[in-house]
């Protein structure tokens, strides 16, 4: 069926993302990486998605356009080490 479309960013402000924790942030990163490991696991090899902005994309085509993700994950754990080292001074 069709995949809606969202904005990383909103999404990332209406969870408060730039406020979490060192552990909350590691925390989010463990459980994301463990979930789509076993949504790829999960997924059938011939998966054709109609995304909304990008029309069919097979299973390879999600895994390569949704690996930039942890560059994400990353932001956020440079995000909360600055605040934390911050905090400290």
């Amino acid at each position: 069926g069709p995949v809606a479309g969202y904005d990383e960013n909103a999404l990332a402000a209406a969870r408060a993302a730039g406020e979490l924790s060192l552990p909350g942030v590691l925390w989010s990163l463990e459980r994301s990486v463990r979930d789509w490991l076993d949504a790829i696991d999960q997924a059938p090899t011939d998966l054709v998605v109609d995304h909304a902005e990008r029309g069919d994309l097979t299973l390879d085509d999600v895994v390569r356009t949704t690996g930039h993700d942890a560059l994400h994950h990353e932001w956020d754990i440079e995000r909360s080490l600055t605040a934390a080292r911050s905090a400290r001074c």
